[in-house]
């Protein structure tokens, strides 16, 4: 459990990538950190690792940023272990290992599950005290 006066984050998408620095920043700040993953947990839990063995504090935890009821799990978690959630970063997201030309809109669609879809089920899951800050990152990548 975080302190009285740690701030909490929760960071989607945050066992890689762009994700996985904003984790590292927010706990070099002093912030404790749920560390969101969809698929892979044992990246997750190395981010979780070296945050604990710098002396921060953070946590690992899972689901579809589009399922309603898997984010509310995710941040009853959170709020649970951690004492409250004051910030949610969300920047979980996909990446297509082909040339953009050939996804015909699967990246356009997948990249607004992983954006669009949670801003309404985050609006139900985030519940008083809410977040002071959500902060969406959206990107589109392509392997050519």
């Amino acid at each position: 459990m975080s302190t009285p006066s740690e701030r909490v984050a929760l960071v989607t998408g945050g066992s890689g990538g762009i994700g996985r620095v904003v984790v590292e920043r927010l706990a070099k700040d002093g912030m404790a950190v749920g560390v969101h993953y969809a698929g892979n947990k044992t990246k997750a839990e190395e981010v979780v690792a070296a945050i604990t063995g710098a002396g921060g504090t953070a946590m690992t935890v899972a689901g579809d940023v589009a399922d309603e009821q898997a984010m509310n799990a995710a941040f009853d978690a959170v709020e649970s272990a951690l004492g409250g959630l004051d910030v949610v970063v969300n920047t979980a997201g996909i990446m297509i290992l082909s040339p953009l030309a050939g996804t015909r809109g699967r990246c356009q669609t997948s990249a607004s599950r992983a954006k669009v879809l949670p801003s309404g089920s985050w609006n139900q899951a985030i519940r008083p005290p809410p977040a002071r800050a959500v902060i969406p990152l959206a990107s589109c990548s392509s392997w050519s």
